[in-house]
């Protein structure tokens, strides 16, 4: 056999070698329990303490602006600050603007939520129906004008949970789940019209474009991607979706790193002999 055939054959043959450890790794971190350790970042801390120092019967919107396709990488965070919210005690008024599928989502989220800490309907959380459009301004002038009957067709205006609230100034924090660019829009028409506290949360690839409005103040947190994610549930001492779901990702960058430094060495060595 020639050298180029037998350099193919090595080259073949380590790609399916390593081709083999991936699958080891990933089946082996699914099967064996592994405590990875995932420190929040300082601004996925800045929307946990954001909930934490919220007194108890405070109002959140929580936007759901994320389509069916982002579901499996943004619903858990959805699920974690519904959670948080009903853990502090606090008002959760949902709704989506963008996004009309997202509703069933939204559905789901909250009442598993409610269900775990008890949470009634109409008084402690309201869904609110599909709006497109900027219906942020109207929300700025008039939340009833905005949406004057709930998912259930009953008036706003009646329920317990808008106590207090006339527009978005009067509620405490708006917290937007995004894979659109819905968190641009409620900076410029609830953030700068209504004045309001807003943290925002994102798929991975759009994390990056939201840094400038960390720095300028115009959110006061960001939950970028699942590891992110996984940082808030870690936080909230909920280790579920998100933190599963980075422990094989988690384990194979390990092997990554590993075979890098291995194929490095194994460089170093035969030019030194050469």
């Amino acid at each position: 056999m020639s050298n180029s055939k037998q350099s193919i054959h090595k080259r073949y043959r380590a790609r399916w070698i390593i081709f083999a450890l991936l699958a080891i790794t990933i089946l082996a971190s699914l099967f064996i329990k592994a405590d990875f350790p995932f420190p929040a970042a300082q601004v996925v801390q800045n929307v946990y303490d954001k909930i934490e120092s919220l007194p108890a019967g405070s109002a959140v919107v929580i936007a759901f602006d994320f389509s069916p396709g982002a579901a499996g990488e943004l619903e858990p965070m959805a699920l974690a600050m519904v959670r948080h919210c009903f853990k502090k005690d606090l008002r959760v008024i949902g709704l989506t603007i963008w996004d009309a599928p997202a509703v069933p989502i939204m559905e789901d989220v909250i009442k598993q939520a409610a269900t775990e800490y008890q949470k009634k309907d109409g008084l402690d959380y309201t869904l609110l129906p599909f709006k497109p459009g900027l219906i942020y301004l109207t929300m700025c002038q008039d939340f009833y004008l905005a949406y004057p009957k709930d998912y259930r067709d009953q008036p706003t205006r009646e329920l317990p949970v808008f106590h207090g609230i006339k527009n978005l100034s009067d509620v405490d924090y708006v917290f937007d789940i995004a894979s659109l660019s819905t968190i641009e829009t409620w900076i410029a028409y609830g953030k700068e019209k209504a004045d309001i506290e807003l943290g925002a949360a994102c798929t991975a690839v759009m994390a990056t474009d939201y840094y400038p409005f960390l720095q300028s103040k115009q959110l006061n947190g960001l939950v970028g991607g699942l590891g992110a994610i996984a940082q808030y549930e870690t936080l909230l001492q909920k280790k579920e979706r998100a933190y599963q779901a980075m422990i094989p990702q988690s384990a194979v960058h390990l092997l990554i790193i590993l075979l890098i430094v291995i194929g490095n060495l194994i460089y170093l060595k035969q030019r030194k002999k050469n």
